[in-house]
């Protein structure tokens, strides 16, 4: 877990980001702080930047809490379980696992900074999902996020393990109880590892509720961010979503809105992209919690 404030103190803290990332990847480099020692004045002049994140999009939205907002921010990011450096075993991992990593790591996050009054839930593709899941979850009347940041979020969590697994993987699994996965360890260039990863993982997207049942049940504000040229979670996901919510939500069309990234990628990875999306963020933000 990765935990920076922009202020001194912990008791200082008023606002805390959360960040879920997408798998198979990871958003924290586990070996940061000790790296960052072996390479001394050596290392990079910024070692927050460059070490601690092992991906873009925690990185610039961390940014973003620390530079670019008002007020006393802290930013948490993590690795679920299964991901290396972080405990459990990568062919064990589920979504379920996941959503509990989530639950564990806000809470810890509001332990932490004790007095700080509002939590905002970001997260990435499964990161994404697993954020909406757990504002649908009963767990999330614990920690009462304030609002939640969903990038390239699917509309249906069930349905989606289309998206994740081939016909040829979901056959491997319930043929033989696992299948091969493509995972990115930080450094891997585009280059990724096969790993096992076992049945309960698949079996996991049942856990998670309909579209409909999952909206019924949101009572947070959400901003959608979506790139229109999305491969990986098609923009389509964004309008049926944005759908589901402003009609089955108990906040109605005004507890969720849409963010249109036209020509933008599922990571967003264009300067241009994000720069809009940030501008979009931060007057949602505005709008939700006050002055940002």
């Amino acid at each position: 877990m990765r935990l920076q404030r922009n202020v001194k103190d912990v008791q200082e803290v008023e606002r805390i980001f959360v960040y879920s990332h997408g798998f198979p990847d990871s958003s924290v480099l586990p070996n940061a702080v000790s790296e960052a020692r072996r390479l001394g004045a050596s290392g990079p002049r910024n070692p927050e930047a460059a070490l601690f994140f092992s991906s873009r999009m925690p990185r610039k939205l961390c940014e973003m809490a620390m530079r670019k907002m008002k007020g006393k921010n802290a930013f948490v990011c993590f690795n679920t379980r299964g991901i290396p450096g972080s405990g459990g075993a990568f062919r064990a991992k589920t979504l379920t696992g996941d959503l509990l990593d989530l639950h564990c790591a806000v809470l810890a996050a509001q332990r932490h900074y004790p007095r700080a009054k509002q939590v905002i839930l970001c997260g990435l593709s499964t990161g994404a999902l697993l954020s909406l899941g757990y504002l649908a979850d009963p767990r999330c009347e614990l920690t009462r996020p304030s609002c939640a940041i969903l990038f390239a979020c699917v509309d249906d969590i069930p349905a989606s393990k289309s998206l994740d697994f081939t016909a040829e993987q979901q056959r491997a699994m319930r043929e033989k109880g696992f299948c091969m996965k493509d995972f990115y360890p930080p450094g891997c260039q585009g280059v990724p590892e096969k790993r096992r990863l076992d049945v309960g993982y698949l079996d996991s997207y049942e856990a998670f509720l309909a579209p409909e049942e999952t909206a019924k049940r949101v009572k947070t504000p959400v901003i959608l961010v979506h790139g229109t040229a999305d491969k990986h979670v098609p923009f389509g996901h964004a309008t049926r979503l944005l759908q589901h919510m402003q009609t089955h939500s108990p906040m109605g069309p005004d507890g969720v809105e849409l963010l249109k990234i036209e020509g933008g990628n599922h990571f967003l990875s264009s300067k241009k992209h994000f720069k809009q999306a940030e501008k979009g963020i931060l007057a949602f933000l505005s709008r939700i919690l006050g002055s940002c």
